[in-house]
């Protein structure tokens, strides 16, 4: 396998190297396939998420515990209900993004709407670490959890949908 870029002159540390192969190699053996099945690509997509939802949620928990030992403890109420509040309002706005980004067809739209969502239903993992910061209470943790689960269920099953988006430009799943 060769390389996209030549990894020696990158300042990149070794495991963003690793993590830009497997979305690469995710990305290029999608688009490889001439003609893929409806539950081909979905499996395509569903990995593509999971790999993009969890990388999110990794970094927000490496920022998070590094802050975590930096900062002092200060319960805010009010900061504690309003991050709740964003993590919520993730689901109408990411719902609002696919129906924007699935207008056309097509492995381009599906890709696109697939990374979009996951990214948006991995927000809450940024608030559920500044909220445990600030206030360093496990109950609210575990609400923001509840909520990242409930996420990534509505992703995968999701995903389903945007493989149909390859088949709705009329191309039978080549790209365009």
């Amino acid at each position: 396998m060769s390389l996209p870029f030549d990894y020696k002159k990158t300042k990149m540390h070794p495991v963003q190297i690793v993590l830009k192969l497997a979305v690469l190699e995710l990305i290029h053996n999608y688009y490889k396939e001439p003609k893929l099945s409806l539950s081909e690509s979905t499996v395509y997509l569903r990995k593509f998420f999971f790999t993009v939802y969890m990388f999110q949620i990794a970094l927000a928990a490496i920022v998070s515990l590094i802050f975590f030992f930096f900062s002092h403890y200060s319960q805010s109420g009010y900061l504690i209900a309003a991050l709740l509040f964003m993590s919520l309002l993730m689901l109408p706005v990411a719902y609002i993004l696919i129906r924007i980004l699935s207008k056309q067809g097509g492995k381009k739209a599906a890709i696109s709407v697939t990374i979009s969502t996951a990214i948006m239903f991995s927000n809450p993992a940024w608030f559920a670490g500044l909220g445990f910061i600030t206030s360093r209470s496990v109950f609210y943790l575990v609400l923001q959890v509840l909520i990242l689960a409930i996420y990534y269920a509505i992703g995968i099953l999701a995903c389903g949908n945007f493989a149909k988006l390859i088949f709705s430009d009329g191309n039978s799943g080549n790209p365009k």
